[in-house]
């Protein structure tokens, strides 16, 4: 959806809004959120904004670890139908800044429900990616092994993503990565948890 900026245009911008549509119910009860604009909240208008029904930030921060993991791991497998998305990258720093706003979130992440979401991630994608139809978290323990070890250019796209979108004090790409990993580990544990009581 393309938009007229009323401010001089940033080439790190894009020109239009990307509205993704995902058609499956949340696995977590949904909570109702006020929705006002990033230029209102900064400049503290009085704008009470609109409620809306949103899932949750625990299934929020799952739903981003599964999107990077399975994204990375299926350019990793050169399975990916276009180049890869460096600013993918953003979902390091939205982890982080997810963690970091509510603390204690680790004792309540999803992990009954991650595997939930990991298989209909595997049968909405099995035709361009049987990899990870096959063994989704094999395929998503090798990409996060590469962001661990930065193999795939992860601190550059990092670095670029957070000079020139980031709007808020500045976070250094091995404490975003280390707060991703930290959440992702667990999530990927449960999983195989599941899988292993459940192999059919």
């Amino acid at each position: 959806m393309h938009y007229a900026s009323r401010f001089t245009p940033v080439a790190s911008l894009r020109p239009e809004i990307k509205i993704e549509l995902n058609a499956r119910p949340p696995v977590l009860p949904t909570v109702s959120r006020p929705i006002r604009s990033m230029l209102d909240a900064l400049l503290q208008a009085p704008t009470p904004g609109e409620p809306m029904s949103c899932i949750s930030v625990q299934e929020t921060l799952a739903e981003k670890i599964l999107s990077f993991l399975r994204r990375t791991a299926q350019a990793l497998a050169e399975r990916n139908r276009a180049e890869y998305d460096d600013r993918l990258i953003r979902h390091v720093y939205d982890v982080h800044a997810i963690a970091h706003g509510c603390p204690g979130l680790v004792e309540t992440l999803p992990h009954a429900h991650f595997a939930t979401l990991t298989h209909a991630d595997a049968a909405q994608y099995r035709n361009q990616y049987p990899e990870f139809a096959d063994d989704p978290l094999g395929q998503m323990r090798l990409a996060l092994a590469a962001l661990q070890d930065d193999t795939a250019g992860f601190a550059h796209d990092y670095r670029q993503f957070a000079d020139e979108l980031v709007f808020g004090p500045p976070v250094a790409f091995a404490d975003a990565r280390a707060a991703f990993v930290a959440l992702a580990q667990p999530l990927l544990s449960a999983a195989h948890k599941t899988q292993q009581s459940d192999p059919g």
